[in-house]
């Protein structure tokens, strides 16, 4: 989006002056000193949805208008939330960094996102009194009209009208709180995957679960699951060949598209247990993570966990936070990530030692598995194909944060929600360098 709006706007200036040459000045630093962090705190997780966006640059001579240019129209955006506000990061490219603007305070915190193909869902905690609600939000849209001399726009900073630009943007949305009728206990997670929304809610000593579908506008309804099947805290939503997969610490479920019944998967692996995360890959085939760093193949037919695939290296990173991700770059391999925690420090301060990598056979797994262990899990840097260029680089930045939350934005940036350090970002620095740093 904004590539080829900023494709626009000098386009425009060309046609009218003839363009000049500018010499660029690179800062040389040995490292990259800590920023200060736009969205601070423990942010949630990210989740991308369509946004609207109404951008125009009024290019002037003298104080009288001269060109009008207009850009409208409808993209993805990724979002995330910190305590009240919700966060919107506009897309860079190779010559521009991208930026996260914010909307005003929400009435409530923002506890977690959730975006289905048609739906975005965030819910929320009202520390005064611990009410809990479920909101739809609705017409994401970013604003923005500047005003330039054409004077100023012959030796305009690329940088600096993007920056000013998106200081002059502004973030609305509107949400709506979600019908709960029927439903018990109080909101405690909520995931989505394909046109389906999760909740999960804690009533009595027990969890249940809801579901809401895109196309049908009534209250969520609750999921069949036998008393004795140790259904957990909901850590994770998969969808897969019709089906959704649930993890719970307890046993992961299958729930069939449409289907309000939650099927146990069969647990054939002895040691499998401690579910913390779920994830689809590309390839189609589902994997789950253990709290002690074991990643399976979820199997759907027969039902059950199958093969196993990786393990955390060494026993005091035994420690998984249930964070996966796939990260795709620009060539090569597929790169699963897994948050991982250091056994020695306690769940309360979040994993210290950011992720793990494990690079895939193109977008998966191959199969089938004959080798106890064909795949292991590595540190960011520590291989050719990483996430990183620099393994030292990766221990004394990101590497001392606690990561809760990954996600890669369309412009390729990889982002980490950290525990009580804001947003970060994987990208390239003044210093000449890319490394991991907190979003300014």
């Amino acid at each position: 989006m904004k590539k080829n709006f900023l494709l626009l706007i000098f386009t425009s200036v060309i046609f009218l002056f003839v363009s000049c040459d500018e010499p660029i000045f690179f800062m040389v630093a040995m490292e990259e000193p800590p920023l200060k962090p736009r969205i601070n705190g423990s942010p949630t997780n990210f989740a991308e949805f369509n946004t609207e966006f109404d951008l125009k640059l009024d290019i002037t001579l003298g104080g009288s208008p001269l060109i009008n240019i207009p850009f409208q129209g409808t993209e993805p955006a990724v979002f995330v939330a910190s305590g009240n506000r919700l966060f919107v990061y506009l897309e860079g490219d190779d010559d521009f960094d991208g930026v996260w603007i914010s909307s005003d305070g929400f009435s409530s915190r923002i506890i977690q996102l959730a975006a289905t193909n048609g739906n975005f869902y965030f819910f929320t905690l009202n520390d005064s009194n611990g009410s809990r609600t479920l909101q739809r939000v609705t017409v994401p849209k970013v604003t923005s009209n500047l005003t330039i001399d054409v004077l100023d726009a012959l030796d305009v900073d690329e940088d600096k009208l993007f920056n000013d630009m998106l200081k002059n943007s502004t973030f609305t949305y509107t949400a709506t709180p979600v019908d709960l009728t029927g439903v018990n206990g109080s909101i405690m997670s909520i995931f989505a995957a394909n046109n389906r929304l999760f909740i999960c809610t804690y009533n009595a000593s027990a969890y249940e679960i809801y579901s809401i579908t895109d196309n049908d506008p009534n209250p969520p309804q609750p999921l069949t699951i036998a008393t004795d099947d140790n259904f957990g805290f909901l850590n994770g939503v998969a969808f897969s060949g019709g089906n959704y997969f649930l993890s719970s610490l307890g046993s992961i479920f299958r729930v069939s598209g449409t289907g309000t019944a939650a099927d146990k998967v069969d647990v054939q692996e002895s040691g499998a247990g401690n579910f913390t995360g779920i994830l689809a890959l590309k390839s189609g085939q589902v994997v789950t993570l253990t709290r002690g760093g074991s990643l399976y193949l979820v199997q759907a037919s027969p039902l059950q966990i199958g093969s196993f695939i990786a393990r955390f290296p060494g026993s005091r990173w035994s420690n998984s936070m249930g964070t996966l991700f796939v990260y795709e770059p620009k060539t090569g391999d597929s790169i699963l990530l897994a948050g991982t925690q250091d056994s020695s420090v306690s769940t309360s301060t979040g994993n210290t030692h950011g992720y793990m990598e494990l690079v895939l056979s193109g977008n998966g797994i191959t199969t089938p598995i004959t080798d106890p262990n064909p795949y292991s899990f590595n540190w960011p840097g520590r291989e050719n194909h990483s996430t990183v260029d620099s393994y030292d680089k990766f221990v004394s930045t990101l590497g001392k944060q606690g990561v809760n939350h990954l996600y890669q934005a369309a412009d390729g940036i990889l982002f980490a929600s950290t525990h009580q350090r804001g947003v970060w970002a994987y990208r390239y620095r003044k210093s000449g360098n890319y490394s991991w740093n907190a979003e300014e």
